[in-house]
């Protein structure tokens, strides 16, 4: 019996996707915390002391909705990219095959039967 073979290319593949997509949901948690402490005002582009109109803070609740939307997009998709490296990684062992048992006729004839 043989020995698995390690693929060193594939690991470094994997470990490569894998530092992409905690790289990208770093970036997307930065993203997300610019967001939730920047002052509300300053993200509904209102300046201080002037009037509220009804409209324009309707448009930008909804662009801010939007965004919000998309950081959970970008998360989404940087998590896969992660999980896609780490299933690469683990992947990167080859099991030699084993070559398949000789059939006799008495089993493949019992089998056609059935």
């Amino acid at each position: 019996m043989h020995a698995p073979r390690r693929d060193w290319l594939g690991g470094l593949v994997g470990i490569a996707t894998f530092l992409v997509g905690i790289a990208l949901m770093l970036f997307v948690f930065k993203l997300a915390f610019d967001t939730f402490t920047e002052p509300v005002t300053s993200a509904l582009g209102l300046q201080p002391g002037e009037k509220v109109e009804l409209e324009k803070t309707g448009e930008l609740g909804i662009a801010l909705v939007v965004r919000l939307v998309m950081l959970f997009a970008m998360c989404v998709v940087a998590s896969l990219i992660a999980s896609r490296g780490i299933k690469l990684y683990a992947q990167r062992i080859e099991f030699p095959r084993k070559a398949a048992p000789p059939q006799n006729e008495d089993h493949a004839t019992h089998h056609e039967a059935v």
